[in-house]
Formats: structure tokens, C-alpha cells, sequence
């Protein structure tokens, strides 16, 4: 028996332990081609994802999200510092599991997340102790809550359902109203994704037609039954975008009348742009980062401004949320408030040399970081000397210029040297 139809079969009549699946559930839907739209096209993930500026959505804040470094930090008495040192950060930071590394585990989730709303992954434990994470997909999973009112995950397999304990869930929601689940994006705004699949449908006939729009061939009299079958025989050799400008030939009387219709007049042009704007608002990407320039400003500032809205507003709640399902599932609760994940930020300054060299350099200036510190970030080795804060003189009183340096113990601090 095929997998898909052992799958199909199996979850509708018995993916809940505790009873049949109902027709209405979200992942019954989501089996049988998604949701119907307004426009009667049926909204899946699986067609969603085909749509271009959805997939540039996703693709471009997952992508984004798996390169932020997942750095694991303990407190030392005085500070949350970064540690290696810790079971966790091997796993987060460099290999979640044995296929995958940490960028392609993290994108993967976060897809997951913005696509069904929900990102899963199954935890696996040496000892009490975390080896290993094993992505799972949404449309696998039920949720439910047993009569102790602990939460369990029904997974569909190919070899039947398994039921796996809250505790051995990482689950990232989405925007929820129960808690439980998230909800999907694709699935709150099908009726818009059935307006952008009926506009590419519609654009695609017209390059189908060899971009002509309708008309009708006009016979002088009226045709018998097979005078129709071959005049339609006939034109359907000018039909289709390998045949465009080709010139047919009509005889006997024969015309042809056009439905002239310009896709400028039927607006198909402006809904897919207003498709495209459409979805961008429903990941909160601003519309030029996926190509989209019309209506764009092009001044420096002003697409400064929208990238730091774009990080502040749309992919920071994504990394908080996440780092909440992190701290609840992966921590030890002995080791809650004195350990904590945190996805570091800066990991997209490295692409702006710019911007992260004035970063370092206001840093360091200020105090606030060593110049080992720096270099360490930079993954430069430490000098001598370099583990000392220092600050700018420059706004000492007039009558005290040139004490600072004279004086013998700053001297070593400052420059990394000996006194003469």
C-alpha cells in the first residue's frame, strides 16, 4: 500500500488515540490539498510555498534567523558570560543532530514556524542529558491533552502513530489563541494566496495563448458538425505561446473578431503587484528585500531604516520566541536563571565591515569592552596588555591637559607597554 494513502487513511480514521480524526481538523485539510479560498482555489502549504514572494518571504527571514549564532551563556556571580564549556552549546551552536548543522537545523524550524505556525522538534536524552534534536514536520503532528492534563504529541509515521511526552517536544508557536498550537499564516490569509495563485493561473494561459486575448473566428454561414471539428482543428495550430506570430490564413468569407483585452485594463498586472505587497506585510518584510522596488525609496537612509525595522520588529519576536521555547524545554530547571540561550545579533554585522568596525570602536572607547574582547570576537588571538578598559581623556578641565599622561601608572595601561 503506497505511504501516502496508508498515511491518509490511517490519520483520518485513527490518528487520535483517544478517537477518529475529524474532516475539519487543520492537519486533515492539510492532506487533501488545503483550505478552499474565496477564489476556489484550495491554499496548502505545499502550493503556498509556490508562490514566488511567499517563498521569498520565508526563505529570507529563516535564512537570516540560522546564521545568528546560538551562543549559550552562564553566570559567573557578576555577569551572564559566554561558555563552550557548557553540554548545550556544541548542540546548538554547531550540530543539532547528525545530519544537519546548526544554520540548516535553525532555517529549517523557523520555516516550519512561518508556514504552519508551529516548529517541532523531537529531543533526544542520554542520561538526562541532551544529545540530540530531530526536526519534525507540523503536518505530522496532533496535539492534544491527556486526563492528567499533560500535553502529548501524536506523530504520524509510516508505520503508524507514536505518541512522544511533552517534555521531549521543543515546540516554537506561532501567534496562538489556545497555547497550544500556533496559527498558520498561510492558512489566516488563504483567500489573498487564492487571489495571487488565480492571478499567476490567469497570466499563465495568457503566455499559454501566446499572450493573444479571446476573440472569434466569423463564418459566413452557418457549419455542419464537421465543418466545426476542422475549423477548431484548424485554429488550434495558432494556438499556444510556441506559435506566437504566426499569421493564419481564412478563407470562404472567414474573419476574425477580437476581444481585445490589454492586461493593463484588466488590472492583472496591479493585483499581482498588490499580491506581492499584500504577502510582504504578512511576514513584515519590507517589499524591496525580496526585489520588489516599486513604490521603494532609494535613499541610503531610508532603507537603513526600514532593515533596522525589519530586524527590530519582525525578527526579533521570532528569536525571543524561540529562545523561550529553548529556556522552558532544553534547560535543566536547577540551571534556570543561572544559564541561558541567547541568539547573538551581531552575527548580521558581519556582513556590514562598516558598521561593525564603528560598533567595535565605540566600544571599546567607551569602556565597555577590552580591546581582547574585540579581537576575540573577531577571532583574532589576544595581546599583552589588551585586557585593561580604557576610555577618551578629551574632555578634561584646561588646567589639567597633560596630567593624564605623565603620570607613570597609566602609561603600561594605556599602550600595553612597560613604564620607561
Amino acid at each position: 500500500m503506497p505511504s501516502m494513502f496508508y498515511k491518509t487513511i490511517s490519520g483520518v480514521l485513527g490518528y487520535w488515540r483517544q478517537g477518529p480524526a475529524k474532516l475539519t481538523d487543520p492537519i486533515t485539510v492539510d492532506w487533501f490539498g488545503g483550505q478552499r479560498s474565496s477564489t476556489g482555489k484550495h491554499v496548502g502549504v505545499d502550493n503556498a510555498l509556490q508562490i514566488v514572494p511567499v517563498y521569498a518571504c520565508i526563505r529570507l527571514i529563516a535564512q537570516t534567523f540560522g546564521t545568528l549564532p546560538a551562543d549559550v551563556k552562564v553566570w559567573n556571580g557578576e555577569a551572564m558570560v559566554p561558555s563552550r564549556d557548557h553540554p548545550l552549546f556544541a548542540l546548538l551552536h554547531e550540530a543539532p543532530n547528525a545530519d544537519m548543522s546548526a544554520v540548516e537545523f535553525w532555517a529549517a524550524l523557523c520555516v516550519s514556524y512561518l508556514a504552519w505556525g508551529n516548529a517541532y522538534a523531537e529531543i533526544h536524552r542520554v542520561m538526562g542529558r541532551v544529545v540530540a534534536l530531530t526536526p519534525l514536520r507540523p503536518d505530522m503532528i496532533a496535539v492534544r491533552r491527556d486526563d492528567r492534563g499533560a500535553l502529548v504529541y501524536t506523530v504520524q509515521e509510516v508505520d503508524g502513530p507514536r505518541e512522544v511526552a511533552e517534555g521531549d517536544v521543543l515546540h516554537v508557536k506561532n501567534l496562538s489563541l489556545d497555547g497550544l498550537t500556533g496559527m498558520s499564516p498561510l492558512g489566516q490569509a488563504r483567500n489573498s494566496l487564492g487571489v495571487a495563485m488565480a492571478a499567476e493561473e490567469t497570466a499563465g494561459k495568457l503566455f499559454a495563448n501566446g499572450m493573444r486575448t479571446s476573440g472569434y473566428l466569423q463564418a459566413p454561414n452557418v457549419l455542419s458538425a464537421q465543418q466545426r471539428k476542422d475549423a477548431q482543428a484548424y485554429v488550434g495550430n495558432f494556438q499556444g505561446s510556441a506559435n506566437a506570430g504566426r499569421v493564419p490564413l481564412l478563407e470562404g468569407g472567414w474573419s476574425f473578431q477580437s476581444f481585445a483585452l490589454p492586461p493593463q485594463d484588466a488590472e492583472l498586472l496591479a493585483t499581482r503587484s498588490f499580491e506581492i505587497e499584500s504577502i510582504c506585510r504578512l511576514y513584515g518584510v519590507p517589499p524591496w528585500l525580496i526585489g520588489h522596488t516599486e513604490k521603494s525609496t532609494s535613499w541610503g537612509t531610508g532603507l537603513e531604516s526600514q532593515l533596522l525595522g525589519f530586524y527590530t520588529l519582525t525578527l526579533r519576536p521570532i528569536v525571543k520566541n524561540f529562545e523561550g521555547a529553548i529556556k522552558r524545554r532544553l534547560i535543566l530547571p536547577a540551571e534556570r536563571g543561572r544559564v541561558e540561550v541567547d541568539f547573538n545579533h551581531e552575527g548580521l554585522l558581519r556582513a556590514d565591515s562598516q558598521g561593525r568596525a564603528a560598533f567595535m570602536k565605540t566600544m571599546v572607547e567607551a569602556g565597555i569592552m577590552t580591546r581582547n574582547e574585540a579581537r576575540k570576537l573577531e577571532g583574532l588571538v589576544s595581546l599583552p596588555g589588551g585586557d585593561s578598559l580604557t576610555v577618551q581623556s578629551n574632555q578634561l578641565p584646561l588646567d589639567k591637559l597633560g596630567e593624564a599622561t605623565t603620570r607613570a601608572d597609566l602609561a603600561p595601561a594605556a599602550i600595553g607597554g612597560t613604564p620607561a
